[in-house]
Parts: structure tokens; sequence; C-alpha cells
């Protein structure tokens, strides 16, 4: 994949399927917790309810950061600068890492 010299059309499909198949199974998961949640009592499902806000800033953020590597890495590879393409994907990558942990050590701590 070029995505300085393939069709637009051809791109949009390579990027947007997988982005909103992302999208799709972790908006899938959040309705699942609930129902499962539902069925066990009120209570853990208020308990998910207030953890939910906290879950989604750190989903926003994440696709905040993925938009906005996207658009400084096409800006990089635009000008033809591969390495600073390559610097600014491995911040990218280097701080998804440490979005990661932090969001799996919350799920382990409040959500149990």
């Amino acid at each position: 994949m070029n995505l300085t010299i393939d069709p637009i059309p051809h791109l949009l499909k390579k990027i947007a399927i997988p982005a909103s198949v992302g999208m799709f199974f972790s908006t899938m998961y959040y309705i699942v917790d609930n129902f499962y949640a539902g069925m066990l009592s009120s209570t853990a499902l208020a308990g998910i309810s207030l953890a939910a806000p906290i879950y989604f800033m750190g989903m926003a953020v994440s696709i905040g950061v993925g938009q906005g590597t996207n658009a400084l890495v096409g800006n990089a590879n635009g000008q033809g600068r591969e390495d600073l393409a390559e610097k600014i994907a491995g911040k990218a990558i280097s701080f998804a890492w440490l979005s990661a942990s932090f969001n799996w050590s919350y799920c382990i701590i409040f959500r149990g």
C-alpha cells in the first residue's frame, strides 16, 4: 500500500474497514459487558456504569492520538521524509503501549 500513488477509494477500503471493525468490537465489548453484568445484579451494572466515563475517556484519547498520528505520518510521507514518519510512528506506538498498560492496570484494579 502506497499512500502517495494508490487510488483513494482503494486506500479508503484498506484503512476504513479495519478501523470500523475495531470500533464495532469495542462498542460490542461494552454492550456485552453491560448485558452480563445486568444479569448478575443491579449493583454490578451500577459499578460498570460508574467506570464507563473513564473507559470512554481512554478510548477517546486513543482514537485522538491515532488520528493525529495518521495526519502527521501522512504529511511526513507526502514530503518524502520517511525518517520523520518512522520517528512519529515509533513515538505513537510507545504511547500506545503506555496507554494500554495503564488501561490494563485500571481494569485489573477497579474491575477485578
